[in-house]
């Protein structure tokens, strides 16, 4: 294999010619799949090393364990043991961003881990069609309120139509209004599980980025398998909570989640059966849904 720098310029005339390159990344080498364009001010990021990276604002990398954005950096924060010495604004211009194919959708440049926006870029496609093609309302959940104003900022970034996104996106986190005609939602499961059934028989999409490990235990209606197992059409156990009752309902789509990197928690039951999911993940407890990351030996989960 022969290692080379190249342009995103370069990489993307690439992609589009068929060819398949590789990239470093927390599970070695990756192939790209996908480049595509987005549109936004960026940053220009120089080290005490000398070394630098240069990406639009809502590009996030990974910061002490948790993934922060560009322009949320400042001077003197330390990444990987590079210390930010400069911080210069760049105007507005077009970026390119690619796709790794794996579940983690990260790479490495310059000994720092990016993430790319693969699973936002997605979103916002099928966004766009059920805005163009159909009546339906769109209900986006995300696991932070920080994700909140990111997904919109993203969508922003993809955008190359008239469409003016924030007049189409009604952000809601704790506090602000949950209702909107606006026909995108975008919140996070804390500002929303309160509300009854008619609140969500108005969206006819949802999206939900939530992640659990690959070797937990699924019930379904046939045997137990591990999550990672599961495939599109095996009918898994669940809990209605209209009714109370514990039904099978068929998997009708899967997606992978960042898992090498996000902290995760380790719930151990009186009954023995254990479960391990990241701190964003949310249980049924007797007193509600309630993150992995605040649960507590006192919390009672329903089964």
């Amino acid at each position: 294999m022969i290692s080379e720098e190249i342009t995103l310029e370069e990489l993307e005339l690439l992609v589009a010619n068929g060819y398949i390159p590789q990239i470093d990344t927390i599970t070695g080498k990756e192939n790209i799949t996908h480049t595509y364009r987005k549109n936004s001010e960026g940053k220009l990021i120089i080290f005490d090393d000398n070394s630098a990276i240069k990406a639009a604002n809502n590009h996030l990398i990974l910061v002490d364990g948790i993934w922060k954005s560009i322009d949320s950096l400042d001077i003197g924060t330390v990444i990987h043991n590079k210390i930010i010495q400069t911080i210069i604004d760049i105007d507005r211009q077009d970026w390119v961003d690619f796709t790794v194919d794996s579940y983690h959708n990260t790479y490495i440049h310059n000994d720092i881990i990016h993430h790319n926006s693969g699973k936002s870029h997605i979103i916002f496609l099928v966004c766009m069609f059920l805005l163009e093609y159909t009546d339906t309302n769109i209900l986006i959940i995300v696991p932070t309120t920080s994700l909140v104003s990111q997904m919109i900022g993203d969508f922003e970034s993809y955008n190359k139509t008239e469409l003016d996104i924030r007049a189409n996106c009604h952000p809601i986190t704790g506090g602000l209004d949950k209702n909107s005609k606006k026909r995108i939602t975008i919140g996070t499961w804390q500002s929303i599980y309160t509300q009854n059934e008619e609140y969500f028989k108005r969206y006819g999409a949802v999206f939900v980025d939530e992640c659990i490990h690959p070797d937990t235990i699924i019930k379904t209606k046939n045997t137990d398998k591990k999550i990672k197992d599961i495939k599109i059409g095996d009918e898994v156990l669940t809990f209605n909570e209209s009714t109370q009752i514990n039904e099978y309902k068929p998997v009708i789509d899967i997606h992978k989640n960042l898992s090498h990197i996000e902290k995760k928690y380790k719930i151990k039951l009186v009954n023995g059966s254990e479960i391990i999911i990241t701190g964003n993940h949310k249980v049924l407890t007797d007193s509600g849904w309630k993150r992995a990351d605040i649960l507590t030996i006192k919390d009672k989960i329903k089964q």
